[in-house]
């Protein structure tokens, strides 16, 4: 499987109704562009996986978004500020919650769609303590205060909630209609009189966009 595969081949199979393993590699390679579909449409990263060393430069204010989460509080969270490695406070076995530099917190600790452990806070800001030199130094020092930031950490979904996993599918569906039946944009509909008409399509099929679009994440204000 690849990282971003958000169903099993044998599911997909389930779900296609195909049988016998013929079909196992064009299957496993669609389950691929379904999985980086739906990250595509929701703007973040789904599956679980590692993110070591993302270094860039802190945004303004005291939250720093993230494009994989949730954010595996089992799992360590490091982070690096000017060089310096800052306490992070996860869960609540990690004691004061003022004691830490930053939180592991969430929009909405209720939603596990959107706003759980869905972002770090940092009370002080994220900004380099370097700030940028004001004198009579060469350009290069322009650069002062600049991808300051470094995130090590594992976020995204394991298991893979049933609602994302069916929405998937639907995505997977098309993918393999388009493909097998060279029928790219187009719906079949069988008529209950007999026959069929062709529909054209929107592309994201709406079953798997009704669903994606609670998992989307905010725009305003992300990084």
């Amino acid at each position: 499987m690849a990282a971003e595969d958000l169903v099993t081949i044998s599911d997909a199979k389930t779900f296609l109704k195909l049988t016998g393993s013929a079909d196992d590699g064009k299957v496993a390679a669609l389950i691929t562009r379904a999985s980086a579909w739906a990250e595509q449409i929701t703007l973040r990263k789904l599956r679980i996986r590692a993110y070591t060393n993302l270094r860039f430069t802190g945004p303004s204010g005291v939250t720093l978004r993230i494009h994989g989460w949730p954010i595996a509080t089992a799992q360590t969270v490091t982070v690096k500020l000017d060089e310096v490695t800052q306490t992070v406070w996860r869960t609540e076995a990690d004691g004061d919650i003022d004691d830490k530099d930053v939180v592991v917190a969430s929009d909405d600790a209720w939603d596990t769609r959107w706003g759980k452990a869905n972002h770090l806070y940092r009370s002080a800001g994220w900004g380099s303590g370097l700030g940028r030199y004001w004198g009579s130094a060469p350009r290069s020092s322009d650069q002062l205060g600049q991808h300051r930031v470094l995130l090590s950490y594992t976020g995204g979904y394991d298991p893979v909630p049933e609602d994302l996993q069916q929405a998937t599918f639907y995505l997977l569906q098309k993918l393999w209609r388009d493909q097998e039946k060279q029928q790219t944009g187009l719906t079949v509909i069988n008529l209950p009189t007999g026959g069929s008409v062709s529909l054209p399509e929107t592309g994201i099929p709406r079953e798997a966009m009704d669903v994606l679009s609670l998992y989307a994440r905010p725009v305003l204000g992300a990084v």
